[in-house]
């Protein structure tokens, strides 16, 4: 029986909500493991050396990315309900933001040299809370990252990281759903 979008965010939550209780080093070394992982694919290590990855930064219990990153990075930021790609060249450009995210800070959002289109990213780094081995993805239910792939090129290559108990059965899709090509979690790649 497929559970429904808000059943599944529920129960995510809390699993990623209880998973590092007893054991705070064991997000980072899940982590780690991951990071080494992404650095197996071409598609990854191409975009990271000639700017057209875009990385978002961890937030609560999600797999670590802020740590691992080289600088400067594409990361991304919202604005009113559109994601927009950011080139960060330090961690003190950033403040957090309105959903406890970290963001750039708000005086820097405007520098046009920063600001990238999202025709010009090659690879994304997806979060999300639950994915499936089709690609598809459960987000935090705003839609941010559904509407900003919609508007990258067909050849970008979506990449999303995870734990391996994020790995469901079957995600619900509707038609606004977008998939991510591969997954990455700490036990395998999965080419969706």
């Amino acid at each position: 029986m497929q559970v429904n979008k808000l059943t599944l965010r529920k129960i995510m939550r809390e699993k990623l909500r209880k998973q590092f209780i007893n054991n705070l080093n064991l997000r980072g070394q899940i982590s780690g493991k991951i990071w080494k992982s992404l650095h197996l694919l071409d598609e990854f290590n191409k975009a990271e050396s000639n700017d057209s990855l875009m990385i978002y930064l961890d937030f609560q219990n999600e797999i670590e990315t802020t740590r691992f990153v080289k600088l400067p990075v594409v990361i991304p930021f919202c604005d009113s309900d559109e994601i927009i790609p950011f080139r960060l060249f330090s961690f003190d450009d950033l403040e957090t933001g309105s959903f406890g995210i970290l963001e750039p800070k708000s005086e820097l959002r405007k520098d046009s040299k920063r600001l990238l289109s999202p025709e010009s990213l090659e690879v994304v780094i997806v979060p999300g809370l639950a994915f499936d081995t089709f690609g598809n993805r459960l987000g935090h239910g705003k839609g941010f990252y559904d509407r900003f792939i919609s508007r990258l090129k067909t050849t970008s290559i979506k990449i999303a990281l995870c734990y391996e108990f994020q790995i469901v059965d079957s995600i619900p899709v509707t038609k606004f759903d977008k998939p991510v090509n591969i997954i990455v979690t700490e036990n395998r790649i999965i080419y969706c």
